[in-house]
């Protein structure tokens, strides 16, 4: 008794389809804020912990606390001006909803050391950053009346009741001699200055006469400047020279 074999064709055989491979799950926001808080948590830097602070304000405070005092203060003035931003509706101006942040960097400003960005000799001034320079060299046996000008940055001008800004300052202008020597010290003068407007931009000056009899050779001209406001003290210093004919 023969055993037939039963034929099978391609159509019949099962092809075994691979398995799907798993998706992996994705990263949820939280898993995320950990990496980047494992990551900051060791060397932070300002930009990093506002950036935080910005995505959570928990960790990112923590944060703000590791870092120098400076950079804290800059760090939640302006976090608090971003806040009072929000607050703002959007029918104000641009330059409106900005004025916390404006306000913020004044503050900052003002906190800032007293600088004096220039010290020339002019022989007129009309306004701030407004004059007619005048030489350094004088020559000897002769008169010779110049102004000392002064610009001022970083004053402290102080709003009173009456809304006006008060701005008090100090000045007081001396002149040395190559070794040291005192030639010329007038008494300090206080400046006080008024205005509606919160000033930027500040100047002193002083009517500096060179007399006849002052020996050639070169000599240094000091300008010292208090703000009274904040007891700071600023000095800047120019050459000057008396040469013979």
């Amino acid at each position: 008794m023969s055993t037939m074999t039963a034929m099978v064709t391609p159509a019949q055989i099962a092809v075994a389809e691979p398995a799907s491979p798993v998706a992996a799950a994705a990263p949820s926001v939280d898993d995320a804020m950990d990496i980047l808080r494992k990551n900051l948590a060791d060397h932070p830097t300002l930009n990093t912990a506002l950036a935080l602070a910005l995505l959570d304000a928990k960790s990112g405070g923590d944060m703000l606390k590791k870092l120098p005092e400076s950079d804290q203060r800059l760090a939640g003035d302006l976090l608090s001006a971003l806040d009072a931003m929000k607050a703002k509706t959007t029918a104000l101006t641009l330059a409106e909803r900005s004025a916390p942040i404006l306000d913020a960097a004044k503050g900052w400003q003002e906190d800032a050391d007293l600088t004096l960005p220039r010290l020339v000799l002019a022989s007129r001034v009309d306004s701030f950053g407004v004059f007619t320079p005048a030489p350094t060299s004088y020559q000897q046996g002769q008169r010779h009346t110049v102004i000392i000008y002064c610009e001022v940055a970083n004053f402290k001008s102080v709003k009173g009741d009456d809304s006006w800004y008060t701005t008090k300052l100090t000045q007081q202008e001396t002149l040395y001699t190559e070794d040291g020597l005192l030639i010329w010290r007038p008494n300090p003068e206080d400046v006080e200055d008024r205005s509606m407007n919160q000033r930027h931009d500040f100047y002193l000056v002083k009517k500096l006469t060179i007399p006849e009899t002052l020996a050639a050779g070169r000599y240094t001209l000091r300008m010292s400047v208090t703000d009274r406001a904040t007891k700071k003290v600023k000095i800047i210093e120019m050459p000057i020279e008396i040469v013979t004919k």
